[in-house]
């Protein structure tokens, strides 16, 4: 495990938890508001680079479950051992619905980034991008299934999310091939998923922003909440690793005010799909 992790200056400085509540609300009713059908919007939270059931990762899990609020974890395979995947079912069990899906293989970075890419411009870390053999792209998606499958039995749901949120128009065809149901990136994240592969993006990112000043970075947080909620779906991102005691408050008020909000749904990804 090679990922880095650093809190955002966001999270840094603790917040008045009944102004955190207020400000909240008022970024849900400007997004409800703003919505173009009369339906409730469904809101999932995925919990990207999970593989050890640690502290912070016990954390975020308890939040979920205080609210009985479901929770998509994104395992990188390739982390995941027997006994990790143990120690995260046994910490999923509780009022909360867990499901586990699948996060890249190892979450390393194949792309030359020294290079221009084929269009010219730079490119960006991606493990299942153009740099690669296109069968060693194709072995790895399917031995990710494979592994989690095993795993995590009935709490894998088919649903794959490219480490960095992208990958290339090749591994999406694989994707849909190996018997995934659904992607989950970034809003507007290209190329295109094919048909008959649903595309759930996240348009809330909770930690790792790069907002300097942590009141703008609120600001900026609070103003994609209400764009995401607008929108019939709406992905929110977590990171635990990210996720400190401020973070982790901010989450709790945060499922605090949806679960109490008429127009919301918290629905998992397996509950999306079967729609």
């Amino acid at each position: 495990m090679i990922v880095k992790y650093e809190v955002s200056a966001l999270w840094r400085t603790p917040r008045d938890r009944t102004r955190l509540v207020e400000r909240i609300e008022d970024a849900v009713r400007r997004g409800l508001a703003m919505r173009s059908e009369e339906s409730d919007t469904a809101v999932f939270f995925r919990a990207d680079d999970v593989a050890v059931p640690g502290e912070r990762c016990a954390r975020m899990f308890a939040v979920f479950h205080k609210h009985a609020a479901p929770l998509d974890a994104a395992v990188t395979p390739a982390w995941a051992t027997a006994l990790r995947a143990a120690g995260l079912l046994d910490m999923a069990g509780g009022p909360a619905r867990v499901d586990f899906h699948t996060h890249g293989w190892r979450h390393v970075n194949h792309e030359p980034l020294e290079m221009p890419g084929p269009d010219g411009k730079r490119r960006k870390k991606c493990e299942f991008g153009p740099a690669r053999d296109p069968e060693r792209k194709r072995r790895d998606l399917e031995r990710g299934m494979d592994r989690l499958q095993t795993l995590f039995a009935d709490s894998f749901i088919p649903v794959f999310t490219p480490p960095w949120n992208r990958c290339d128009a090749e591994a999406l065809g694989d994707i849909k091939e190996l018997g995934y149901a659904a992607i989950s990136r970034d809003d507007g994240a290209s190329p295109a998923a094919p048909a008959g592969l649903d595309d759930f993006p996240v348009l809330v990112d909770l930690h790792t922003r790069r907002e300097e000043n942590p009141d703008a970075g609120m600001e900026a947080l609070l103003e994609e909440l209400a764009q995401g909620l607008s929108r019939p779906v709406c992905g929110i991102m977590l990171h635990h690793q990210r996720m400190n005691g401020v973070a982790a408050d901010f989450v709790d008020a945060l499922l605090h005010v949806l679960a109490d909000c008429e127009g919301v749904q918290i629905r998992g990804l397996r509950a999306i799909l079967s729609r």
